[in-house]
């Protein structure tokens, strides 16, 4: 008590004394004093309250818990850092007034963040000229906080801990001076600037923290010499800031504002501010700030190869567009692996490995239309976000990328025209998800073991396509559409979900589901909710627990066209589900075929059309007519068929079997081609396969007839090879016709030689079955054999011709007529007619038809034609289309297509358009497929999702069995040209269907094997007699051939160091044969080997023990019809010591004209000489080099040479400005081997520019 009254009297005292010196005053200036706490008083608002502008005030150690407001000029000084407690509630230290100095204290407990935003040292607005220092600021929201127009401010040597929100922030403050401060583990920023302009920022150290972040238009400030440790700079919407000098866990900082061309490999954190042509590379950057790359209004920069983790984002694109992110490592980061706003477009993100971030892997951030973008071949994966999240994008590329194990896969809201193919995504809560997204194209993922749907679209997602994915053991649906109309699903393989294949519902109207394989999910294969107006169509439905398709509260639908077999039930309607159509479909083998609870739907489209086929349908079919009473069968049962429901449905014209279903006849392994026909007149069809089961010599080489008998195939072996026709031959081709115009029909086979220079002979054979069995007619014979053959009246006489190519030196079109007991050919045209010097020519396909729409037929013929660079190297010239017309007793010839640079390598003819009009239709190496019309004269492309390599057989027919007719069409399994014929490739059967007047496509099958498996041949007709079409297939490989003429022997090592000799072989199924192929009496040795490898074959030549010095050998390699020669006619004296060496790439051709270059980036476009080394990955031919100059510039190259350690090579120079100026034309063409390195030098001049695009080459 006493304590407190010497301080009221000394108060009082003091007033008096006050007062009393003012008494006869009228202006006086108080001297400063210094007022001690808790000496004079208790507390340091007290003492701020009773103090006067410019006192001092001092404090010393102890705890004080208060919020002191600081509204005059003071200074406030602590001793041993007293420390000030703001209990949480509001600030510690608030100054609302200018010139006022605290330093030396601990201030805690601000804490209150977000929206008070308490702050340790509160500036308040327009407060200027303050210092702030050697201060401790522990746990509060901000630790300094600068409000609005408070400028010129000093704030230094102060630490900082542990602010929830900020270390320091500026508003709306400029000219303000931040140093020599120590700002730990904040949870956001170190020091934040916003609107604030002008300052200096310098020597501070920022640890655990965002770092420094100037935000919005903080433009012109200084930041120099900063430490930044786990934390870093960033930029949002500031420029003209001065920024050196700073270090990112002891690497510079690199910021660039308004850079161009640089290139950065050592850095901590990389800041781009409206840049151009940077590039970033092999940098480590874990630097944890809020980004460890940002490109901000940046453009043409590369991001190559850095290490992105553990910081916010790891790599971050404002406004910033045309930059390549690839082959980044992205990891661990707190937000987005990669994060695009602000109208971020044309940019790629390729080869990047993103993985385990805290937000998505790459992110389009929400109302900032990033379009335009690519996103492919990345990796991203077990992050807790999204795998790729896109908000208000369009117009992107997402293909190849792998997202696993994130929190959902590929995610689109509001997001429109983008392709989103060939990803996969797996182990995510749902696949790939769309959200009031539109016209997207979603095409051959993998959407796997994702907790929720593999693919889903939802809230008004339309106009999209759901095509060729696969949808597999997802724990929800397949493919989902909720509240989404207009959609297309096809052409799917949508198994062993949770729940539904595929499932509609919440009002998804007008959508089309077709084409879909929708097997062994855990209720319904397909479910309609609430949706209608939806085409189900073509799709096969199998093995689903509950429902092949379900209807609830669902009408006006169609359901045509599809299989429902083994189901629980195989189409259930219910729910008031009304007005559907169902028609056409194949219900097979279901537990409950079908249910209809409300029978207002229709089971049947009318007379003739029919209805479904139902497999327990046990009504004859005797009847026809509308109402099934005329005598006389017509596929449709004479009784309805009843609907389970209690409804009274019922379908009215049952099928009597099934419906545009296609049989599958097992794929036969080493057969040549195949035909369906009567071929025995027993008044059913039978397949005929022609297949080599041999060893390849031609030995047990066979013709088969396969007959569908009580529901099984059976095969019987009516002809073999006969061994005069050994070693080298193959069934070619086979037909089935009346050739001989006899009123029965024939099996027609040719054969060929194989791969060897056309040594031996080849038959064209027919074979007739009678009492006694078959029975063996040699038609003609040939030194190299039958390419193809067909079976018509080609020359319009009333009888039948027997159209072949002959192939060997010159090859021929020729025809066969039997005339009395004999066949006489004719010879309709030589293909050597119009075939220059030094070019060789192949003709692939011929067939007879009324190509020309005139009622007479024509044969049509497919040539390729080839130029010949050396004995094992040719590169194709063009593939033309031959029509041959018999007129006025002669054959005239047309050309109607000339396709450069490709091969054509199947003709069919046919009304495949369905308009009654015939068109010539051709498959091409390169898997082109064209159509042709005599009346426009003009050639049309079909397009195709499918085909990459070059067809192998094309024919028109129903093979559907809906009435129309389809294009059937079947593709190599082997790459084009340049030739790999040792990767399994995917050999196809297709089919097109010309609808609404467009093509669409559908893959029926696909093959993959070694050495070049492909399909070989196809055929379409009742092959089982059951009233509908069948498409059989063939399929085969070809072996690698070596064969060495006496009288040497041989030793092979393969790839792999396994060899084959005379007496041994270590390579499985290969073997070595001893035959006289030249007819001189000496054994020649063949090596034949079944699967050829990837890599060097070595050859060893060794002489029999009686060669004599004189005598020759040859050595050839072979691999189908292509031939290598690596020795021809050498001396055994000459036998080199060294095997000979070959790859089998090497047999086969090359059938385009490449074009020597070394890959996009080889060298700058400058002046100068430019060295360095190519290996080309197949044979290419060179004869020009070509340079493709800049706009208004004489830009060319001045000299070449390329060469290599064996090989001195060739050289050319310019010319100067005349004629081809622009390129480098050597002498003679000469070729660069596949896998072989090549040293060149370029000298070039005048500033060329070098381009590398499939246009130029």
């Amino acid at each position: 008590m006493n304590k407190d009254i010497k301080y009221l009297v000394f108060g009082i005292c003091v007033a008096f004394v006050l007062l009393g010196a003012f008494a006869g005053v009228s202006v006086a200036l108080a001297s400063a004093t210094t007022i001690y706490v808790p000496d004079n008083y208790a507390k340091i608002q007290w003492a701020v309250d009773n103090a006067s502008a410019g006192d001092t005030i001092i404090v010393k150690s102890g705890t004080y818990y208060e919020n002191v407001v600081l509204n005059k000029s003071l200074t406030l000084q602590g001793e041993d850092f007293p420390t000030i407690d703001a209990q949480g509630k509001e600030h510690v230290f608030k100054l609302t007034t200018d010139n006022c100095i605290i330093r030396g204290f601990r201030g805690i407990n601000a804490s209150r963040c977000h929206p008070y935003w308490d702050a340790g040292i509160k500036v308040g607005g327009g407060c200027v000229g303050n210092i702030i220092e050697n201060n401790i600021l522990e746990n509060n929201g901000d630790g300094i906080r600068v409000y609005p127009y408070s400028n010129n401010n000093q704030i230094k040597n102060n630490k900082i801990y542990k602010s929830n929100c900020n270390g320091i922030r500026l508003d709306g403050s400029s000219n303000n001076e931040i140093k020599n401060n120590e700002i730990h583990n904040s949870s956001w920023d170190g020091i934040t600037l916003v609107h604030s302009s002008d300052n200096t920022i310098s020597n501070n150290t920022c640890e655990n923290n965002s770092g420094i972040y100037l935000q919005s238009t903080s433009n012109n400030n200084k930041i120099t010499n900063n430490t930044f440790r786990d934390c870093g700079l960033a930029v949002l919407h500031s420029y003209n800031n001065e920024i050196e000098n700073n270090t990112v866990n002891g690497k510079p900082l690199v910021y660039c504002e308004n850079v161009e061309g640089e290139e950065v490999t050592d850095a901590g954190q990389v800041i781009l501010v409206k840049c151009k042509d940077i590039i970033v590379r092999n940098c480590n950057l874990s630097c944890k700030a809020k980004t460890s790359i940002a490109l901000i209004e940046s453009s043409g920069c590369y991001i190559l190869n850095n290490t992105c983790n553990n910081n916010g984002h790891g790599i971050y694109l404002s406004s910033s567009s045309n930059n390549a992110i690839m082959s980044n490592k992205i990891c661990e980061n707190n937000w987005d692996g990669i994060l695009l706003l602000d109208s971020s477009i044309n940019n790629t993100l390729m080869n990047n490995e993103i993985c385990q971030n805290n937000g998505p892997g790459i992110c389009f951030w929400r109302y900032d239309y990033s379009n335009n973008n690519t996103i492919t071949n990345n990796e991203i994966c077990q992050n807790n976000g999204l795998g790729i999240e896109m908000w208000h994008s369009s117009n992107d590329e997402i293909r190849n990328n792998i997202c696993n194990n994130n929190s959902g896969g590929i995610v689109l809201y509001y997001s429109s025209n983008s392709e989103i193919g060939n990803n996969i995504c797996n182990n995510n809560s749902g696949g790939i998800v769309l959200c009031y997204s539109s016209n997207n194209k979603i095409m051959s993922n993998t959407c796997e073991n994702n907790t929720g749907d593999g693919i889903h679209l939802y809230s008004y997602s339309s106009y999209n396509e759901i095509t060729n994915n696969t949808c597999y053991r997802n724990n929800y649906d397949g493919i989902r559409l909720r509240d989404s109309s207009n959609n297309t699903i096809s052409n799917n393989e949508v198994r062993a979900n949770h729940y539904c294949g595929i499932e509609l519902h919440d009002f998804s109207n007008n959508n089309t589901i077709t084409n879909n394989e929708i097997y062994k999910n855990n209720r319904h294969g397909i479910y309609l909710w609430d949706s209608s107006n939806t085409e189900v169509t073509n799709n096969t439905c199998y093995g689903n627990n509950h429902y092949g398709i379900s209807l609830r509260n669902s009408s006006n639908n169609r359901i045509k066209n599809n299989s429902w077999k083994n189901n629980l039930r195989g189409i259930h309607l219910w729910y008031s589900s009304s007005n559907n159509e169902i028609y056409h479909n194949n219900i097979i083998n279901n537990t409950v075929q079908a249910y209809d609870n409300t029978g207002t739907n229709s089971w049947d489209n009318g007379y003739p059309s029919g209805g479904n086929y139902w497999s327990d349908y046990n009504g004859s079919d005797i009847f026809s007519g509308p109402y099934q009473n005329i005598t006389g069968s017509d596929g449709i049962g004479d009784t309805p068929y009843n609907i389970n429901g209690g409804a009274g449905a019922k379908d009215n014209y049952p099928l009597m079997a099934p419906w545009g279903e296609p049989i599958e006849l097992p794929l036969i392994l080493s057969a040549n081609c195949v035909a369906i026909g009567d071929a025995d007149n027993d008044g059913d069809n039978e397949v005929v396969i022609v297949r080599g089961r041999g060893d390849f010599m031609g030995r047990g080489d066979e013709v088969a007839i396969m007959r569908y008998e009580s529901e099984e195939w059976k095969e019987e072996i009516i002809y073999s090879m006969p061994e005069v026709l050994w070693p080298f031959s193959k069934f070619s081709a086979v037909a089935i016709g009346d050739a001989d115009n006899d009123g029965d029909n024939e099996i027609i086979v040719g054969t060929k030689r194989v791969g060897l220079g056309g040594l031996g002979l080849s038959w064209l054979i027919s074979l007739t079955k009678n009492q006694e069995g078959w029975i063996e007619e040699k038609i003609g014979e040939f030194k190299q054999g039958i390419v193809a053959l067909d079976i018509g009246d080609a020359d319009n006489d009333g009888k039948n011709e027997i159209v072949a190519i002959e192939s060997g030196l010159r090859e021929f079109v020729i025809s066969y007529n039997k005339v009395g007991e004999s066949w006489i050919r004719e010879d309709i045209e030589s293909s050597f007619i119009d075939i220059p010097l030094l070019t060789d020519f192949q003709m692939n396909d011929i067939c007879i038809g009324d190509g020309n729409n005139d009622g007479n037929n024509e044969v049509i013929v497919s040539r390729a034609v080839y130029t010949i660079l050396d004995k094992s190297l040719y590169i194709s010239t063009e593939g033309d289309i031959f029509v041959y017309s018999f007129i006025a007793n002669k054959w005239e010839r047309e050309k109607v297509g000339e396709f450069l640079e490709k091969v054509t390598t199947a003709v069919t003819i046919g009304d495949g358009n369905n308009d009654e009009i015939k068109r010539i239709f051709v498959g091409l190496d390169n898997g082109e497929v064209m159509s042709y019309e005599f009346s426009s004269g003009k050639w049309e492309g079909i397009p195709s999702e499918e085909r990459r390599y070059g067809v192998t057989d094309i024919l028109v027919g129903d093979c559907d069995n809906d009435m129309k007719n389809e294009l059937f069409v079947t593709t190599m399994g082997r790459h084009p040209p340049p030739w790999d014929p040792l990767t399994p490739y995917p050999s196809l059967c297709l089919i097109y269907d010309y609808i609404d007047n467009k093509w669409s496509e559908t893959k029926i099958a696909e093959e993959t094997g070694p050495g070049g498996l492909f399909f070989t041949s196809a055929a379409i007709g009742d092959a089982k007699n059951l009233g509908f079409n069948s498409i059989i297939a063939t399929v085969k490989f070809e072996p690698l051939i070596l064969v060495a003429t006496s009288p040497v022997d041989l030793i092979v090592k393969d790839p792999d160091g396994l060899i084959i000799n005379k007496t041994s072989t270590e390579i499985q199924n290969a073997s070595y044969n001893e035959v006289d192929l030249n007819g001189d009496g000496k054994s020649d040795d063949i090596i034949i080997i079944p699967y050829p490898k990837a890599g060097n074959y070595t050859v060893k030549v060794i002489p029999e023990p009686d060669a004599a010095p004189t005598n020759i050998y040859s050595l050839r390699a072979s691999l189908g019809d292509w031939c290598l020669f690596l020795a021809n006619n050498v001396s055994i004296s000459d036998i080199p010591e060294k095997p000979y060496t070959f790859e089998p790439t090497d047999i086969l051709p090359s059938s385009q004209t490449l074009v020597f270059d070394t890959g996009p980036g080889t060298y700058p476009s400058i002046m100068g000489t430019h060295k360095g080394e190519i290996k080309p990955s197949c044979n290419i031919t060179v004869s020009k080099l070509y340079t493709y100059p800049c706009p208004g510039t004489g830009g060319h190259t001045e000299y070449v040479r390329i060469w290599n350690d064996t090989w001195e090579g060739k050289e050319a120079y310019w010319r100067g400005y005349q004629h081809d100026w622009h390129n480098i034309t050597f002498d003679e063409p000469f070729t660069l081997f596949a896998k072989r390195t090549y040293h060149y030098e370029i000298i070039t001049g005048s500033y060329p520019q070098i381009i590398h695009k499939p246009e130029h080459t």
